[in-house]
């Protein structure tokens, strides 16, 4: 815009700008504009983008490049979201950022030795019905789901008395 002003200003008055020349460079300036504009909202966009990968990536297991260049590996505990990229800080207190990030993985979480599909069904039923345990023992756990869906539907039958187990 200021461009155009100083143009105006300096133009010879006895041979003035051609009104389509003019029109032309009004329309040019219009479109460097917009495109400006366009280009903010998608940083924007992408440091939205990036906020939220990094909020996603909170307990899972990341390998990355520290600031000195050196490999990390760990479990992520934080984000800082105060630079141009959100740093993920590791357990072990090493901090990557999320651009450098080469392997992303979910923690591996070992069941106990001797776990059967009996104990993993009463561990996800101790979630869903806090205190309406313990459940009666199914006789042939053919398949977690079923196993799950029949102690529910037992637990959610009403007792005696008409209240909810």
């Amino acid at each position: 815009m200021k461009l155009l002003v100083a143009q105006l200003k300096n133009q010879n008055p006895m041979q003035p700008t051609d009104s389509n020349a003019y029109m032309q460079q009004m329309a040019v300036f219009a479109q460097v504009e917009k495109l400006g504009q366009l280009v903010d909202s998608q940083a924007a966009s992408q440091a939205a983008q990036q906020r939220l990968s990094a909020e996603a990536l909170v307990g899972m297991r990341v390998t990355g490049t520290d600031a000195t260049g050196a490999q990390q590996s760990g479990i992520v505990d934080s984000i800082t979201l105060n630079s141009a990229t959100p740093q993920l800080t590791l357990d072990d207190g090493s901090t990557v950022a999320l651009t450098t990030l080469t392997k992303v993985e979910r923690p591996s979480t070992p069941e106990p030795a001797g776990t059967t599909p009996h104990d993993r069904c009463a561990r996800i039923a101790h979630r869903l019905l806090p205190g309406r345990l313990p459940l009666p023992p199914v006789e042939e756990p053919h398949h977690d789901a079923f196993v799950v869906r029949r102690r529910l539907r037992h637990a959610s039958q009403p007792d005696d008395d008409g209240r909810r187990r």
